[in-house]
């Protein structure tokens, strides 16, 4: 009986918070910086500190991040593993990241579709980018996830 009042009690939690959808770009675009530091050392930071206050929150936590050639992703998850996870996966993009190879003009749109598969209505989606590689599809795609989901960039 105890057991089945925790999973109710879970249950209930989960369908009055709000999932989130963090995407994260690590390419080689955000390797750029001041005496300060680099676009993409900030993108991580403001990334973290994001997944934090969701956790807090008692929100849920996805996330994509976007490298040159690949996207990561963190499924939906309401625990602190979950967000030291993300957190691990962005530092872990991060310390690969250089200008070497510049991404395909293609990895946003690649992205923005994963995120239309994974957010597909009623989540907070958080885009940390320098858009470099904005195109027309990426705008259609950014249209389509908002019309669905609250979009911040």
């Amino acid at each position: 009986m105890l057991s089945d009042m925790k999973s109710l009690k879970e249950i209930f939690h989960q369908e009055k918070s709000r999932p989130y959808l963090i995407i994260v770009d690590q390419s080689s675009s955000m390797f750029f910086g001041s005496e300060h530091a680099f676009k993409s050392v900030l993108a991580a930071q403001l990334a973290s500190l994001i997944a934090w206050q969701v956790l807090a929150s008692g929100d849920g936590l996805s996330a994509i991040i976007t490298t040159n050639d690949q996207q990561h992703y963190i499924p939906l998850g309401y625990r602190q593993k979950n967000t030291l996870k993300f957190i691990h996966q962005l530092n872990q993009c991060n310390q690969q990241l250089n200008n070497s190879v510049p991404p395909s003009s293609t990895h946003l749109d690649i992205t923005l579709k994963q995120a239309q598969q994974h957010a597909r209505s009623g989540y907070s989606v958080i885009i940390i980018s320098d858009f470099l590689y904005l195109s027309a599809s990426s705008q259609q795609l950014l249209y389509s996830l908002r019309n669905r989901n609250s979009l911040a960039a």
